[in-house]
């Protein structure tokens, strides 16, 4: 898993960086939270530094937050 998941601790400021200089970031939809976390972690391991859970997923704020 990503060091950007698993900290949990950065800066707002360090998040803008890491997608500014990025330009990319993930979008995840899902059936629901646990299927959104396997799905963003694919995503930062193949090398993106920014994933969203799209509140469309149920549950999403729940997956979001691990």
């Amino acid at each position: 898993m990503s060091d950007v998941v698993r900290r949990g601790d950065m800066y707002r400021w360090e998040i803008v960086r890491a997608v500014t200089e990025q330009r990319v970031f993930g979008i995840v939809r899902s059936a629901g939270p646990q299927e959104a976390l396997a799905a963003a972690e694919a995503v930062l391991d193949a090398g993106l530094h920014a994933v969203e859970v799209a509140l469309t997923t149920p549950r999403a704020l729940t997956a979001a937050a691990r």
